[in-house]
């Protein structure tokens, strides 16, 4: 899957020397990643699986201090109580 995918990617180069602002690019697309791999679990009824890409995500967007980010996870794990 794609987004499994970027998220190696974003692993391997976020294990380099990296300036602040190509670490948060890397943390952002791999939390951005993580949310759409736990948004196809939620489609397939893997809410519990879900839940916890979104809270990976989540923690990401908080380090990084993305506000649209932050919200954008709260609602994905606030969906899944409402299915």
């Amino acid at each position: 899957m794609l987004n499994q995918k970027v998220d190696s990617i974003c692993d391997i180069n976020l294990k380099k020397n990296l300036s602040k602002k190509e670490e948060d690019f890397f943390l952002e697309s791999k939390s951005y990643a993580l949310n759409v791999i736990g948004l196809i679990n939620e489609d397939l009824g893997n809410l519990h699986k879900a839940n916890e890409y979104f809270s990976k995500s989540l923690k990401i967007f908080k380090k990084i201090g993305s506000k649209h980010g932050i919200a954008t996870a709260l609602n994905n794990i606030g969906n899944t109580y409402q299915t």
